[in-house]
């Protein structure tokens, strides 16, 4: 919902639990958005469209510095060359890869910087916290965390020794450690309550925190490792 009405527009739409995007000058502290020009809403759309599946509240603002995630540039600039995170097309992008910043804080790559050759320090999101039982969580930086935000945030977590996460994608790979090594449910989608749900999961009943890798049946190709 967008509308220029705190009062007529943005409170109607929270009660029937609509996103809203409140434009113009006037204070709405309820909006999930604000903008104060229509082109501003386009990046709040190709952040939503086809990928995120959680909640957020976003602060777009400067916050990291190239210094914060030199090793994370590094390693995935590896990774895109290897195509274990890229492309399917000029709009689909896969993978992803984080590190933990401090306590539950992780730096994550953004929504969608799977569709771009080599990152820099805007291309980053700060998670600060999440709540899974919302499935929501707050972040900051110039980008959205990543849709797959949830399933880092779970692992660091469950796993207080683990610094980094990373999420690829390779099809051989896939089928090759797909029910071999500890595997989430098919009905476990991407950037779900479920998908962290089946994380839990394995954290109790496989030997996931030895291992440290998970085959994820129900999002194709996709695979998660992660570690000190």
């Amino acid at each position: 919902m967008v509308g220029n009405s705190c009062a007529r527009d943005i409170a109607g739409a929270k009660k029937m639990k609509i996103e809203t995007v409140h434009f113009g000058n006037e204070k709405c502290t309820i909006a999930d958005h604000h903008i104060s020009r229509f082109d501003e809403l386009i990046k709040i759309i190709e952040a939503e469209e086809g990928y995120i599946k959680f909640n957020y509240k976003w602060a777009d603002k400067v916050v990291l510095k190239e210094k914060d995630v030199k090793d994370l540039i590094n390693y995935r600039q590896n990774l895109y060359k290897l195509k274990l995170i890229g492309k399917i097309n000029d709009l689909v992008g896969y993978g992803n890869i984080s590190q933990r910043q401090n306590g539950k804080q992780f730096i994550i790559t953004g929504s969608k910087t799977g569709l771009i050759k080599k990152l820099d320090a805007k291309h980053y999101s700060l998670v600060k916290n999440c709540d899974f039982k919302k499935n929501s969580l707050t972040c900051e930086g110039k980008v959205v965390a990543s849709s797959e935000s949830l399933s880092h945030a779970i692992i660091y977590q469950l796993s207080p020794k683990t610094n980094a996460v990373i999420h690829v994608h390779n099809t051989k790979l896939w089928e090759k450690l797909l029910n071999k090594v500890p595997t989430t449910n098919k009905k476990a989608t991407y950037g779900t309550i479920e998908m962290t749900n089946e994380i839990k999961r394995l954290f109790k009943r496989t030997k996931v925190k030895d291992e440290k890798i998970i085959a994820m049946a129900g999002h194709p190709d996709g695979g998660i490792v992660f570690g000190e």
